[in-house]
């Protein structure tokens, strides 16, 4: 994705987060756009979410150390 491509993306996972805030995937997928577009903070706010919701999800604890 462009940058373009990226930041519309993420305006459509934000729209569907403000309805399913505790979605996993979605979650996720913010996370990693986020840190894509160098928002880390924000990457690691979905990634913290994630990990208080199922601390066992490793995928979000791998991401989260390369933030």
């Amino acid at each position: 994705f462009n940058s373009g491509k990226k930041q519309e993306a993420l305006s459509s996972i934000n729209l569907l987060l403000s309805t399913n805030k505790e979605n996993i995937d979605l979650l996720l997928i913010h996370a990693k756009i986020c840190n894509n577009l160098n928002e880390i903070h924000k990457a690691i706010y979905s990634l913290a979410k994630i990990l208080d919701l199922k601390p066992s999800h490793h995928q979000a604890f791998r991401l989260g150390r390369h933030s």
